[in-house]
């Protein structure tokens, strides 16, 4: 190992959240980091200043491949769980801080092959 970094707080700011159905589609806006650390390195010192300008311009030409990524991989809710309702209406709002996600479940009726 040449170099071992610690990178502290990695946050990214997914301020887009589309809902198609039952598919949440992100799109991330911003990333932030908040601390840089060299633990150790075998080849002398390096240049934290250079390598915060690496990370950061790989940070800004990384954003839009990472979400041409997210846009293939939608997040995919369940509409039936385990045969006894089906989700509907998915919501997500965020507020102050928390996500809340929330849903209307519609209970599913017995058959009378499942009561037997």
């Amino acid at each position: 190992m040449a170099v071992d970094i610690m990178l502290e707080q990695l946050l990214v700011n997914f301020t887009g959240l589309v809902i198609n159905g039952n598919q949440v589609d992100l799109i991330v806006r911003e990333v932030t980091l908040n601390k840089i650390e060299i633990t150790s390195s075998t080849f002398g010192n390096v240049n934290l200043s250079l390598l915060t300008k690496l990370l950061n311009q790989g940070i800004k030409l990384g954003i839009p491949v990472f979400n041409t990524i997210l846009q293939k991989k939608p997040i995919t809710f369940p509409t039936e769980f385990a045969g006894l309702f089906e989700l509907d209406d998915i919501k997500l709002k965020y507020f102050d801080g928390y996500l809340e996600a929330g849903t209307t479940p519609k209970f599913i009726p017995p058959t009378e092959e499942s009561m037997w």
